[in-house]
């Protein structure tokens, strides 16, 4: 812990510049206050809105430019034997690197927030849907999630090596297996296990991140491509997993049938049933042939005007509906249109 803390106050103090450079552009939104347009009032809602947005874009691409030149320069120069030189594990370089990146990027973050907020709370208030702490845990997190990824991609490609074909494969990959993860959640409205899926994907990026870089320093020591196929592995091997479990959880959660309700509400005319309620983790609408107990998902398009029942399905379900519903007693009851 000791070799941790001192590698990130040196690296803290060599970019103490950083700090010089958000009180600029923190004092930069008080030009707004003296332009002759306005109440007094305006005027400070002016400094909060121009100050917030610099606040937002510096701390942004601060983000972006730390966690590309975190080890990934030094890297690249062959500075990095400076520490291996002394009994610092990989580990202890990294974490020390990464401690000194997240705290210029709260402290940054809070100077370049400290003038306009400090003087414009009420119009912050008046004019934002969400509270200040809401805000600051969202763009801190998305600036360390910026960084991460600038982290990866600095490491890749600064190393020059052919494992960046790979990569580029694992990369297609990955976003196919996104694609076919969130698109059935989507479309069957099932927001909630679609928001653990999202979360699930952030996990992966931040725990390959994070482990990556000190799985990397901790292989690869001073070796660009060394540290590109250690930080390659590990990355993706994370990701992969979680993909995996993401498209297995998604495909779980839409094959729920009527019987996997946990409440249910509905109604019946003839042998057709109309049912909904929770089911998965989300909000499925079935329409149910009560004399052979078959089924089809009815989806949010479901509606009903008269004797007349519309369900709009994807063109694979189609077959399978009319199945369903071929076995009705009195068909004359309900008339089921199915369109594309």
């Amino acid at each position: 812990m000791t070799h941790v803390l001192a590698i990130a106050r040196r690296e803290i103090e060599e970019r103490a510049f950083v700090f010089v450079a958000a009180t600029a552009i923190a004092l930069a939104s008080l030009v707004v206050l003296v332009i002759p347009h306005g109440t007094f009032a305006d005027r400070r809602g002016g400094v909060v809105v121009l100050g917030s947005f610099l606040g937002v874009a510096f701390t942004w691409a601060l983000a972006l430019i730390l966690g590309a030149t975190l080890v990934g320069r030094e890297l690249s120069e062959r500075r990095l034997s400076f520490y291996f030189t002394r009994p610092v594990s990989g580990a202890a370089v990294w974490f020390g690197k990464l401690l000194a990146a997240v705290v210029l990027l709260a402290v940054s973050f809070a100077i370049l927030h400290a003038i306009p907020l400090g003087i414009g709370v009420a119009e912050w208030r008046s004019m934002s849907t969400i509270s200040r702490q809401s805000a600051v845990f969202l763009i801190l997190g998305v600036a360390i999630v910026l960084m991460l990824v600038s982290h990866l991609v600095s490491t890749c490609i600064r190393s020059r090596s052919a494992i960046l074909g790979l990569d580029f494969v694992a990369l297609l990959l990955a976003l196919g297996f996104f694609v076919a993860t969130a698109e059935p959640l989507a479309l069957a409205f099932a927001l909630g296990p679609a928001s653990y899926v999202a979360g699930l994907y952030v996990a992966a990026l931040l725990i390959a991140g994070v482990g990556g870089g000190a799985w990397q320093l901790s292989r690869g020591r001073i070796d660009a491509r060394r540290n590109h196929r250690a930080l390659s592995t590990f990355a993706w091997s994370v990701v992969g997993v979680v993909a995996l479990t993401a498209f297995v959880y998604s495909r779980w959660v839409v094959a729920a049938t009527p019987a996997d309700y946990k409440d249910v509400g509905g109604a019946q005319q003839g042998n057709v049933i109309w049912m909904h309620g929770t089911a998965r983790g989300f909000y499925p609408e079935f329409l149910v042939n009560a004399a052979t107990g078959a089924s089809v998902r009815a989806g949010r398009s479901y509606a009903e005007s008269g004797d007349v029942v519309a369900v709009v399905a994807p063109a694979e379900t189609l077959q399978n509906a009319q199945l369903a519903f071929s076995g009705f007693q009195r068909p004359s009851d309900w008339t089921l249109t199915i369109t594309r």
